[in-house]
Order: C-alpha cells, then sequence, then structure tokens
C-alpha cells in the first residue's frame, strides 16, 4: 500500500511539473507575441500618421460630392485606428498619473470603462442628491455641509481624470466641459476653506438647496442623454466611445423641459452670484476672501454655461431649419 501511494505522488509530481512546462512555454510565446504585436503597432501608427499627412496635402483633389463623403469617412477610420494607438497621456494626466499609456487595447474594454464611467456618474449624482437632504434637514450642523463639498471636490476630481481617460482613448469631450468640472474643483474647495460662523450659515441653506437642485437635473439629464446616445450608436451615427455630455441638447419635444430646467439652474447660478457680492458688500462679517472669488466663480460658470447652451440651440436649430429646407426642394 504504501508503495501505491508512492507511485500516485510520483505521477502526481510529474503531472504539474508538465503542467507547469505548458505554462511556461505558452507565457515564453506569449510574451514573443507581445513583443512582435508591438513592433507591428509601432509600424502601423507610423503608416497611419504619414497618410493621415498625405490626406492633409490632398484633401483638394475629392471634389465631387460624393468623392468629399468619402474622403471624410476614410478620414474618420484613420481617426478611429489613431485612438486605438499607444500614445503619451496629456499634460494633466501624466502630471497625476506619470508618463504612461492608458490607451485600452479593444473596443470590448474602451465600451466597458465607458459604462463604469457613466454608471460611475449617475450614482455619485445620486448620493450627491441625497448628502444634500441630508444637509439641508441638519441645517444647523456644520459637518453635513461640509460633507458634501468634500464629495464635490472627490466627485469632479474622479470624473476629471476619467474623461481625461476616454478622451485618451477617443471620446470627443467639449472643452468647456472639462473646465466646468475645474471651475466645480475650484468652488467646492473656496466652500470647504470658509471660515464658520454666522456669513456662512446665512447661505448654507441657499448653496444646499443648489446643490440639490443641480443633481435632480444632472440626473435627468444623464438618463435622456445616456438613452439618446445608445439609439445614436445603435444606429451607427456615432462613435461608440462618444459620452453623454450636458452641452449636447436636442431640438425634440421630449427635451423642452430640461432646457427649462437647464435654465433655471444658470439663472440660480446668477442668483448664487447676486448673493454672495451682496453679503461680501453689505455685510460686516462677511470680509472673506471667499466670498468674492466665490461670487466671480458662479458669475463665470453661469456665463459660459448660458453661451454654451445658446450657442447649442442655435446649431441645432440651424440644422433644423437646413434638413427642412432640404426636404423641401
Amino acid at each position: 500500500q504504501q508503495m501505491t501511494e508512492e507511485g500516485t505522488s510520483d505521477s502526481e509530481q510529474e503531472s504539474i511539473r508538465n503542467s507547469f512546462q505548458n505554462v511556461k512555454t505558452k507565457y515564453k510565446s506569449l510574451n514573443q507575441l507581445r513583443i512582435k504585436l508591438s513592433q507591428e503597432e509601432k509600424e502601423c501608427s507610423q503608416s497611419v500618421h504619414q497618410l493621415k499627412e498625405k490626406f492633409k496635402d490632398g484633401k483638394d483633389v475629392f471634389r465631387s460630392k460624393q468623392e468629399k463623403l468619402e474622403y471624410k469617412a476614410m478620414l474618420a477610420t484613420l481617426q478611429d485606428m489613431t485612438s486605438t494607438f499607444r500614445h503619451p497621456p496629456t499634460f494633466i494626466l501624466r502630471m497625476i498619473i506619470g508618463d504612461i499609456s492608458v490607451i485600452l487595447s479593444n473596443n470590448e474594454d474602451k465600451l466597458t470603462y465607458k459604462q463604469e464611467y457613466e454608471k460611475f456618474k449617475l450614482i455619485n449624482t445620486t448620493l450627491m442628491m441625497i448628502l444634500t437632504v441630508i444637509s439641508l434637514i441638519f441645517n444647523q450642523y456644520n459637518l453635513p455641509s461640509a460633507l458634501v463639498h468634500c464629495v464635490s471636490v472627490w466627485y469632479y476630481f474622479a470624473i476629471t481624470l476619467r474623461e481625461l481617460i476616454l478622451m485618451t482613448n477617443g471620446s470627443k469631450i467639449n472643452w468647456w466641459w472639462l473646465l466646468h468640472h475645474y471651475c466645480s474643483i475650484i468652488i467646492a474647495l473656496l466652500f470647504l476653506i470658509w471660515p464658520p460662523g454666522e456669513c456662512y450659515k446665512s447661505f448654507k441653506a441657499q448653496i444646499m438647496l443648489f446643490s440639490f437642485c443641480l443633481s435632480c437635473v444632472m440626473t435627468l439629464q444623464f438618463r435622456y442623454q445616456r438613452a439618446k446616445l445608445y439609439r445614436q450608436v445603435a444606429m451607427g451615427k456615432t462613435h461608440h466611445m462618444s459620452v453623454s455630455q450636458e452641452s449636447s441638447i436636442s431640438m425634440v419635444f421630449d427635451f423642452s423641459f430640461l432646457v427649462v430646467c437647464l435654465s433655471g439652474i444658470y439663472l440660480f447660478q446668477f442668483y448664487n452670484a447676486y448673493s454672495l457680492l451682496k453679503l461680501y458688500m453689505y455685510e460686516a462679517d462677511c470680509d472673506y476672501y471667499q466670498v468674492l472669488c466665490l461670487s466671480g466663480m458662479f458669475v463665470l460658470v453661469a456665463l459660459l454655461n448660458s453661451l454654451t447652451l445658446m450657442s447649442v440651440l442655435y446649431f441645432k436649430l440651424k440644422k433644423f431649419l437646413s434638413t427642412n429646407q432640404l426636404k423641401q426642394e
């Protein structure tokens, strides 16, 4: 019986050794394929870059309407190819995570990351809504409102970082969308360092109410934009790495309520700026630099938000009118 057990032990050891050698061989083969793939990617990236330069020089060669459409389609395909190659991250991203590649290797990984980004936005917007309600209920305490501002700083920093990674992987994000995040981080930080006292207490309920309204509108807007984006991707009208943005407004009846809500939020931002400036000028215990800076930041954000909204609505209206004119012809 002892000899039988020893024979079984030896056979198990041999099986483990063979399995180890097989895995070792596969791993060595995988590394060789990685080296080869890296070389192929570098050569292909150079070829695509050269072809894009050639396309720029030969733009006038495509003259007819059909040829111009073909030119645009080929250029879009080259752009999609470029987004899959490894290249250095943007300056801000490089300052945060270092000079490493954040390119996702395949479309499945990119789509998964984008879906996680959308899920992250929805969860944290809902969290902000809950926290602002708690802060309004316990308005006499400073801790709930401080927690709201801390979460705001974390959320906008995290969402900016994720969007920079998405941009590196081919997503098209409006410049104001990113600048808005930077402004929101500054605003939340200014609220955090605003010294506690009667001045802050007099404005706390207003800013918590604004934060609650903003969270509600962002949730409503996000759900609408996500549904619209998925329809466009399914119909092949947009890139699978596009993201739902607040500035993407469509002139349709279902969206009219959301446009009204956005306009209300922007007016609320102007009112916040006015209230803060009034506190700074007329209240003796409100002569903090945070109050004046917050007033200026709210004016900047409200003004640029309003201009962005009006420009997008104008563009959509112009496109709608031109489409109707072509149909009539």
